[in-house]
């Protein structure tokens, strides 16, 4: 699928799921995509390359225990999570039963802001995945 909100989108629920393979996103991060068509030299559109930008929060767990040692295991979570090389699992965003994003993406960058992971951390992954046309 890979596209974008439609029109039809607006009257959706707030009830959105972010996956990559296993891990499910929560909080759901924020989510920037960006649009790239690559050409040939020529001018002939050959295909489009869509980059994502997830930028989210690590918060404490179920247990509601704050603390570093509570955001370093989940941390070491996500992280294990983008562990795959190459064209990793699957990344899907759905809100209800309307799926807004389905792709395979490379894993380009994990980056956790500095701070002092007491409460939170906050994070930024980028992805980016190819669509021929």
């Amino acid at each position: 699928m890979g596209g974008f909100f439609k029109a039809s989108d607006k009257d959706l629920s707030n009830n959105t799921v972010m996956t990559y393979g296993d891990y499910t996103f929560s909080p759901v991060p924020l989510i920037s995509i960006n649009k790239e068509i690559q050409k040939a030299s020529d001018g002939q559109a050959l295909g489009t390359v869509f980059s994502l930008s997830l930028e989210g929060t690590i918060a404490p767990g179920a247990t509601g225990v704050n603390g570093i040692a509570n955001i370093a295991e989940e941390q070491d979570r996500l992280m294990a999570a983008f562990a795959a090389s190459g064209q990793g699992y699957e990344f899907k965003v759905s809100c209800g039963d309307t799926e807004l994003i389905d792709c395979f993406p490379r894993i380009n960058s994990i980056n956790f802001e500095s701070g002092p992971w007491v409460d939170v951390a906050n994070y930024t992954i980028e992805l980016e995945y190819d669509r021929d046309f």
